[in-house]
């Protein structure tokens, strides 16, 4: 993401220890994408990641997915749809989903 190419950055279910840095998120769009039931990597990071990133100056957020594990096979099609139009709302090619810009959680089939 340091890359200067690099505008955006969609992260699914990441890995978002403590040590991570976030100052290379400067001025780019950060957008992460975990569910909650996930057992392997922990939302609770991705939200510190998120809170981290922002406060180095990143336009970051954490969308969680209700009900959805670290596999993102349960939910399956939401996953792919967020992440479809979130992907296309920040390279402009549309707009970017309201769950992304609220911050909101995701309740998939609802």
């Amino acid at each position: 993401a340091g890359h200067p190419s690099v505008r955006a950055v969609v992260g699914l279910a990441p890995w978002c220890p403590p040590e991570e840095p976030v100052a290379h998120l400067r001025d780019r769009g950060v957008v992460l994408l975990h569910g909650d039931r996930d057992g392997t990597t922990d939302p609770a990071e991705s939200a510190a990641y998120a809170a981290r990133a922002t406060a180095a100056g990143a336009d970051a957020t954490l969308v969680t997915m209700d009900g959805s594990d670290h596999a993102m096979l349960r939910h399956a099609p939401a996953w792919h749809a967020l992440t479809t139009a979130t992907v296309g709302g920040l390279l402009g090619l549309g707009p970017v989903p309201d769950e992304v810009t609220r911050g909101a959680g995701v309740q998939p089939g609802v």
